[in-house]
């Protein structure tokens, strides 16, 4: 189920260019779901999200263009750290692999945990050191996946592009 990009999770009202926008990252029972509202819906609202970040909307994208914001991965990562349940180590394994291709995680080593591969990685501005699980994903589950990811990240080709925010999360 896609919602439009560019309108409120709220209220439904369609966001202007160069306008505030809060992105919010909930987990559900079906697992991470990205909603943009408005700033002030945002102050609104009675339950506090997993994470949040603030950017601005900017001009249209390309037919077809995607684009990845790297910092809020980085804080998606940090977050997830620390979490035992499938649905977070799943996502946690995939955005690992992700940060490491785009050499913000550093692979310092790899083992064996409880019968998985353990990844032992370093963020690199930070130089603080994680140990991410292969969680042995199925097809089914890479498929899941790859739905929350899109919805997290908004993958879909939409008619508005942001700029990046800094995380404010909790």
């Amino acid at each position: 189920m896609k919602r439009p990009e560019g309108v409120c999770a709220s209220c439904g009202r369609k966001m202007a260019t160069g306008e505030e926008v809060v992105a919010t990252l909930v987990m559900d029972d079906e697992g991470f779901r990205r909603e943009d509202r408005c700033a002030a819906c945002f102050e609104g609202m009675e339950e506090q999200p997993f994470s949040f970040w603030r950017l601005r909307r900017t001009a249209a994208f390309a037919k077809g263009e995607r684009r990845l914001d790297l910092a809020f991965l980085t804080e998606l990562f940090k977050r997830l750290d620390g979490r035992d349940d499938e649905h977070s180590r799943r996502v946690a394994w995939l955005v690992a692999l992700l940060l490491m291709r785009k050499r913000i995680l550093e692979l310092e080593g790899r083992g064996m945990k409880d019968g998985r591969e353990v990844l032992h990685v370093r963020l690199k501005r930070e130089d603080r050191r994680f140990e991410v699980a292969d969680p042995g994903l199925t097809p089914e589950a890479v498929a899941s996946l790859h739905e929350d990811l899109s919805r997290i990240f908004n993958l879909e080709s939409g008619d508005e592009r942001e700029t990046e925010g800094e995380d404010q999360g909790s």
